[in-house]
C-alpha cells in the first residue's frame, strides 16, 4: 500500500513538473489598440443583388497602435455582404500585422457582423517570425470611417 502511495505521489509530482512550465508559457498578455490612417490598396470586386452589396477582396493598409505586440502596419483583406437598406450583414477576412518591435507579426482570420452599418467581431491569429508559437485573440469593432478598435490578449 505504501509503495502505491509513493508511486502515485511521484507520478503526480512528475505531471505537475511537466505542466507548470507549459502553463507559464500560456500567460495572457492583455492588449488594446486601434487601426487608423487607412489607405485602400484594392477596392476588390463589388456588385449588387436584391439590395445586398457584395464585396470580395477589398484590401486596405492601416497603422496599428496599441503597444509592443501590435504596433505596426496591418494589411486587411475584407469580404462582406451588406443590406444597404437596413445596414445589417456579415463580413469576414484576413489580417497580416507586421509588428515594428519584432522581426515578425500576426497572421489573423476574423469574422464580423454589421448592425445598422456598424460592425463588430472577433479575430484569432498565430505569430510568425519572432512571435512564432504565440497566439492572438481580439474583439474588434468599428469606431468610424476607416478606423476600428480592438482589445484582447496575446499568449
Amino acid at each position: 500500500m505504501f509503495r502505491r502511495l509513493v508511486t502515485l505521489a511521484l507520478g503526480a509530482m512528475l505531471v505537475l513538473a511537466l505542466a507548470l512550465p507549459a502553463a507559464a508559457a500560456q500567460t495572457k498578455i492583455p492588449i488594446s489598440g486601434v487601426d487608423d490612417n487607412m489607405t485602400v490598396l484594392d477596392p476588390g470586386r463589388t456588385w449588387m443583388s436584391d439590395g445586398i452589396q457584395h464585396v470580395r477582396g477589398w484590401t486596405g493598409e492601416y497603422d496599428t497602435t496599441g503597444g509592443t505586440y501590435v504596433d505596426g502596419t496591418s494589411i486587411i483583406v475584407a469580404n462582406w455582404n451588406l443590406n444597404t437598406a437596413s445596414g445589417d450583414g456579415t463580413m469576414w477576412g484576413t489580417t497580416d500585422l507586421a509588428v515594428t518591435a519584432f522581426d515578425g507579426g500576426w497572421h489573423q482570420t476574423w469574422v464580423a457582423k454589421f448592425d445598422d452599418f456598424l460592425w463588430s467581431g472577433r479575430a484569432v491569429g498565430r505569430g510568425y517570425g519572432d512571435l512564432k508559437g504565440m497566439k492572438i485573440r481580439l474583439d474588434v469593432w468599428s469606431t468610424g470611417p476607416g478606423t476600428d478598435a480592438f482589445e484582447g490578449f496575446v499568449r
